[in-house]
């Protein structure tokens, strides 16, 4: 992914408003339109799967990274991270096995961020690929009475038979499924960090963040990476908070002969964060004013600005309107291919 605020992360491309709804990212329903009917799958199902379906059967069978919520996120608030179309191809993950996982620590890291850290014997098999990796994270269900629980006996991937096998499962014990970015792994010490933002109670993935305690299980399915830089001049790298943590990941392990500039729209200037950024790329942070509709002063504030000259590669991530709008003007008035543009709406305002 990451807003990770209640924001999945989404598929880089084209945000058409039709693919708005495939922010649950289950993009490997590719190529099959026809009515999914299974046993304990409701109709409600049926349309999220069919509308994914729909999505996904544009590409090739190129995977894209999907909406996420809450933290590193996708649709629903500012840590999601959407569907979209992307014209760069994403990498496909290493090993896309389901990790059964728990929460080992959460800190609040700045005023809108929560950080939890998740650890178990299975992480051992987790293949770090950095830069914006983002998963499938799978949550517990809230508020269940005591004698049920959250069923963690998951697909082992999620394509189509595996989304299939998972809207099966019965409603009232199966995890709540979003899209993360990876902010740290540390294998020494079996850790992985995934960064949320906390902007209330508005999703089930914030309140999970805000709420969680040691020994909660969660599980996770890796999904690759969307950065996929093609030849350039320079790079461009646009985020909302919801995309700090895949941006903040870009930065941490691109080239450090990379040039460039990398805008970052957040709520609080304290809830600015180190970069570790190529020493030729200029981070600038964006305070936007409250009551401001998130990405529109990222926006604003690329278009206004004495962009280099040349052809760039660029990477923005954020509430759907800011990619889209971007991606548009870069291609539309700056004259990018649009093979040098990857573009993801992780949420929707």
């Amino acid at each position: 992914m990451q807003h990770e605020g209640e924001q999945d992360r989404e598929g880089v491309g084209e945000v058409e408003a039709a693919e708005v709804a495939d922010h649950v990212a289950h993009r490997e329903l590719e190529q099959h339109e026809e009515p999914i009917r299974h046993h304990g799958v409701d109709a409600a199902d049926q349309q999220e799967a069919r509308l994914l379906a729909r999505h996904e059967g544009g590409d090739g069978g190129q995977r894209h990274a999907p909406s996420l919520i809450a933290g590193s996120g996708r649709l629903g608030s500012p840590n999601q991270k959407e569907a979209r179309v992307s014209q760069a191809k994403p990498v496909p993950p290493r090993n896309a096995e389901m990790l059964v996982l728990e929460v080992v620590r959460s800190q609040r890291v700045t005023p809108n961020m929560m950080r939890i850290t998740l650890g178990g014997d299975a992480l051992a098999r987790f293949t770090p690929m950095g830069f914006d990796q983002w998963f499938r994270l799978f949550l517990p269900l809230e508020s269940l009475p005591e004698n049920r629980q959250t069923s963690f006996a998951l697909p082992k991937r999620i394509d189509l038979l595996g989304y299939v096998q998972f809207l099966a499962m019965p409603k009232a014990t199966r995890p709540i499924m979003r899209n993360y970015t990876v902010r740290a792994f540390r294998p020494l010490e079996n850790e992985l960090d995934i960064d949320f933002v906390a902007h209330g109670d508005n999703g089930p993935a914030s309140r999970w963040a805000t709420g969680t305690g040691v020994g909660d299980t969660v599980a996770l399915l890796d999904q690759g990476v969307l950065y996929n830089p093609q030849p350039a001049d320079w790079q461009l790298f646009v985020a909302d908070e919801s995309g700090l943590p895949a941006v903040a990941g870009v930065l941490r392990d691109a080239p450090r002969d990379t040039v460039g500039h990398a805008f970052i729209e957040v709520a609080d200037a304290a809830d600015a964060q180190p970069t570790d950024a190529p020493p030729g790329v200029e981070v600038h942070w964006l305070v936007r004013g409250h009551g401001e509709k998130p990405g529109t002063l990222a926006l604003a504030t690329v278009q206004a600005f004495a962009l280099p000259a040349g052809t760039p590669y660029a990477f923005v991530v954020g509430e759907q309107s800011l990619p889209t709008a971007l991606r548009r003007w870069l291609v539309n008035e700056r004259g990018v291919p649009k093979s040098h543009v990857t573009f993801c709406g992780f949420w929707r305002a």
